[in-house]
């Protein structure tokens, strides 16, 4: 029966296999490697293909009828006298149909199960089988599993399949083997001689030890066990369909599906190793930005520091000068000088307090903080040029030294990289932004100088203006009202330096506050633009590695289902 020349496995087996050739060319057709994805292709449309048999006979040979006999299926037309002209190409289908491919060759869908593992290419019977050579040289021999070539038992001396087989290459003849049809028609001797003669014919046309066999579809169809048709099967099972040719098929096509995977493998491998030596640059990239920020906000600190110090200092100055002024002679001159213009009121000279300890304290500012900004711009300059050298190691996406295959990750890194060092170099060449780092010293300053003197003034101020009384209508009152206001302020002087002193130590702590966080608003907008800045590159090298791991988790399942699957067969 037809079902004994087939491997009873081998169905779900090139199923199985198909389904994996077509998992492993998509994986390579995602990874850039086209070429292979189309080899793939074509090796699963192979694998899916039924084995093809090429059937090559003289007319009135009994073709049609072997075909028959040896499928167990009505497969192809049995008439009495030569019905076609055409190569017959019969393959399986759910409705039947014929369907003319070209003048020589016709397409034919018969509904028989056999079909769904051998397909058939009956040829013609006539001498036109030699004008139709080049069809079935080209299109069939070459990719057929058997070529049978059937002669009469009775007279295989002549006819048109000889000369075919001189068009069949030699690379193609391992795959012919050679059918004495209707041996029933024969006696055993002339059987016995007509073998030696194909035997010879063949080795003529450098076939030696051809297969050949004696059939008769008719005993087959009685049942005969001596038809023959065994032997054929037996032959075909061992050589084409049986269960270690089948395996031989599918592991050629399981090798071609082995050796892509271990070419991605390679590939992939190239991009971890390139991975992990940008993932390095990165976090080097990293290291280098947060060390430079917090080397700024030192040196912030330190500027802050020394500007303290320069206010603790005048601002001592100040004290003194302060309490002197609210000595007895003092205060008196305060009092009654103004009455007689020989000296300042009070708020004249508060104001004066003020106006010189800003005037001195400034320049020192000024000084101190384009030091610190100096030293801040160099700073994150150095920091600039490190990242610029750390991004020209990263890997190029074009690797001279990569495998056959080069699979480019999306994001991969060369572009990225050089558009990060070049947006660092115009940071660097950028004027304005220079002249920010370089006042960014400066410019929180003016606002605070005098803001821990502002609030002394007031507290002085609120002190003694409420009995600073000036009866401008009466010289005595006036007089007498000076002269309270400086006793009350001699009675007070000890509070009012105690609070003076408060409040310039208040203010220096106001003063270093609104200094450093300015400066380090400032700072957080210079990391943050050289962070920015840096994002495509370190983003993308993080985008590669959630990419490449579920890719090295794919081939790993790809390969271990290959691996399973082999073995079982």
């Amino acid at each position: 029966m037809s079902a004994d020349l087939l491997d009873r496995e081998y169905d779900s087996r090139r199923d199985a296999l198909s389904i994996l050739l077509g998992e492993v060319g998509t994986l390579a057709e995602e990874l850039g490697a086209r070429d292979r994805a189309a080899t793939l292709a074509d090796v699963r449309r192979g694998v899916g293909e039924p084995f093809l048999f090429v059937v090559v006979g003289e007319v009135k040979a009994g073709k049609s009828s072997f075909i028959n006999a040896l499928l167990g299926a009505e497969v192809c037309a049995v008439a009495p006298d030569p019905c076609t002209d055409r190569v017959n190409q019969i393959v399986f289908a759910e409705e039947p149909f014929e369907r003319e491919l070209s003048p020589l060759l016709r397409k034919v869908g018969v509904h028989a199960e056999i079909l769904r593992a051998i397909a058939i290419v009956d040829t013609p019977g006539t001498g036109a089988i030699i004008r139709e050579h080049q069809t079935i040289t080209e299109n069939f021999i070459p990719h057929c599993d058997l070529a049978l070539f059937v002669f009469a038992a009775t007279n295989p001396h002549t006819g048109a399949a000889w000369d075919m087989l001189d068009f069949v290459k030699e690379q193609w003849r391992k795959k012919v083997v050679f059918i004495l049809a209707q041996s029933d028609r024969a006696t055993a001797a002339e059987l016995e001689v007509n073998r030696r003669a194909v035997a010879q014919y063949a080795v003529q046309r450098g076939l030696r030890d051809a297969a050949i066999f004696a059939t008769s579809a008719e005993r087959e169809r009685s049942g005969d066990k001596g038809s023959g048709f065994s032997e054929v099967r037996e032959f075909i099972r061992e050589t084409v369909t049986g269960a270690k040719p089948a395996r031989a098929k599918l592991e050629s096509a399981a090798s071609v599906a082995a050796k892509v995977l271990d070419e991605i493998g390679e590939g992939l491998e190239t991009q971890r190793a390139g991975l992990r030596a940008d993932e390095a640059i990165a976090r080097q990239i990293e290291t280098r930005i947060t060390a430079g920020e917090q080397r700024s906000g030192r040196e912030i600190d330190a500027l802050v520091a020394r500007l303290e110090k320069s206010y603790d200092l005048l601002a001592t100055d100040l004290k003194e000068e302060f309490e002197k002024g609210l000595s007895i002679g003092g205060l008196l001159a305060r009092t009654f000088g103004p009455l007689i213009g020989q000296s300042k009121n009070f708020r004249e000279w508060i104001e004066e307090l003020k106006l010189g300890f800003s005037r001195r304290l400034a320049p020192r500012v000024a000084e101190l903080a384009k030091e610190g900004a100096d030293h801040y711009l160099d700073g994150v300059r150095l920091l600039l040029n490190d990242l610029i050298v750390d991004l020209q190691r990263a890997r190029p996406a074009g690797n001279v030294n990569a495998p056959q295959i080069f699979m480019k990750l999306p994001g991969w890194h060369s572009e990225s990289a050089d558009g990060v060092i070049a947006k660092l170099r115009e940071l660097l060449e950028d004027d304005r932004f220079a002249d920010a780092l370089a006042g960014s010293g400066t410019a929180a300053i003016p606002a605070t100088i005098g803001a821990g003197v502002a609030t002394v003034i007031g507290v002085v101020t609120a002190a003694v203006t409420h009995v600073l009384v000036v009866d401008i209508t009466g010289g005595l009152l006036t007089g007498l009202a000076a002269a309270g206001a400086g006793l009350f302020v001699l009675f007070k002087r000890h509070s009012l330096i105690r609070d003076f002193r408060r409040a310039l130590d208040e203010g220096r702590e106001r003063f270093a506050r609104e200094v450093e966080e300015r400066l380090r608003g400032k700072l957080g907008v210079v990391y943050a633009e050289i962070q920015r800045g840096c994002s495509p590159f370190t983003d993308e090298v993080k985008d590669a590695h959630k990419r490449l791991a579920p890719l090295d988790a794919r081939l790993a399942a790809l390969r271990e289902r290959l691996r399973v699957m082999r073995e079982g067969w």
